[in-house]
């Protein structure tokens, strides 16, 4: 036994091409029923499963949300060592020549 899927391609000109496939209803059940008439799943077993799905979205966006966080700081502890590079960089170049423009004052 085989159901059509069919997907609308729009290639150039404007025209529309319909494509159909042949899907065995085999690969249409369920990958872990063997029986050839297995009954769809319930309403029950439906919002069980949108419940789970949408527990996993939520721990998703949760470790999203920590790893965005973890990101962040790496980026301003980065940011900063550059920061007290360059100054002590600036410090350096400020001193230098602050001792060759005065000998007589260097420490």
């Amino acid at each position: 036994m085989y159901q059509s899927a069919s997907h609308k391609l729009a290639p150039p000109h404007g025209h529309i091409v319909m494509r159909v496939y042949m899907i065995p209803n085999n690969l249409l059940r369920p990958a872990n029923s063997s029986k050839e008439n297995v009954p769809p799943p319930g309403p029950q077993q439906l919002m069980q499963q949108v419940a789970q799905l949408q527990q996993q979205i939520a721990q998703l966006q949760q470790k999203s949300v920590h790893q965005q966080q973890q990101s962040q700081t790496q980026i301003d502890n980065l940011q900063q060592q550059h920061q007290h590079q360059f100054n002590n960089i600036q410090q350096r170049q400020q001193h230098q020549q602050f001792t060759a423009t005065n000998p007589d004052e260097h420490i």
